[in-house]
């Protein structure tokens, strides 16, 4: 039997020697075109081209954790609270009949994630007098008038003011000092002059900040 005929027969895809599987010696590297690279390698499992390969993984995952975790923490417009003004319901109400007097509940909400502070509300009727607008406020919030002049009168955090608008009657300030975040201000109104009379609530002002004299030190 000749030398030639004596050899076993190599099984396709391995390599002579100790018949070691011949993409084992290739290459792992990821080439521009993503594909597998193939050269022969030069370490233990990259080629000189891409043995930094892996550190350059590493550091790419690494900044994009970074940039993630700072992205969270900037608020984007559409992540910042929507800033609303307080509501106020009902937004009209019957002071009197010629009977009786009619008591109200009014609420003023904050609808906002965040306090709300210096609400002003105005109540204006171009039926009667402020005089006879009476407002009682829920009992854990009582209207105490103490002596501040005679058209003001001061509460534990609302302060009531009568006036009159030109050519449109008679009204009512009431300036709710806060409000917290989800939170309403609740308050009882009718009316003491004996005929039909009703009027109108809006939120004329409010803001974010409270005002520096009620702040405290």
């Amino acid at each position: 039997m000749n030398e030639e005929n004596s050899q076993s027969p190599i099984p396709a895809g391995m390599s002579g020697k100790g018949h070691e599987p011949n993409h084992v010696k290739t290459c792992l590297g990821i080439t521009k075109e993503l594909r597998f690279c193939r050269k022969p390698k030069t370490g233990r499992f990259y080629c000189h081209v891409h043995k930094r390969q892996p550190l350059h993984f590493l550091v790419a995952a690494s900044l994009a954790i970074v940039f993630g975790y700072v992205a969270a923490l900037i608020p984007l417009p559409w992540k910042t609270p929507r800033q609303q003004p307080p509501i106020v319901s009902p937004a009209l109400v019957r002071l009197h009949t010629n009977d009786s007097a009619v008591h109200t509940l009014v609420e003023v909400r904050n609808p906002n994630d965040f306090p709300v502070y210096s609400v002003y509300l105005q109540l204006l009727s171009k039926d009667v007098s402020s005089e006879s607008i009476k407002v009682e406020m829920d009992k854990g919030d009582p209207l105490l008038e103490i002596a501040a002049g005679e058209s003001l009168k001061v509460s534990q955090d609302t302060i009531r003011i009568d006036g009159t608008i030109p050519s449109m009657g008679d009204v009512v300030i009431l300036r709710i000092f806060a409000i917290p975040s989800k939170e309403s201000k609740r308050f009882m109104v009718f009316g003491t002059q004996p005929i039909d009379s009703s009027a109108s609530l809006s939120i004329e002002s409010w803001q974010k900040t409270p005002d520096e004299m009620f702040s405290g030190p």
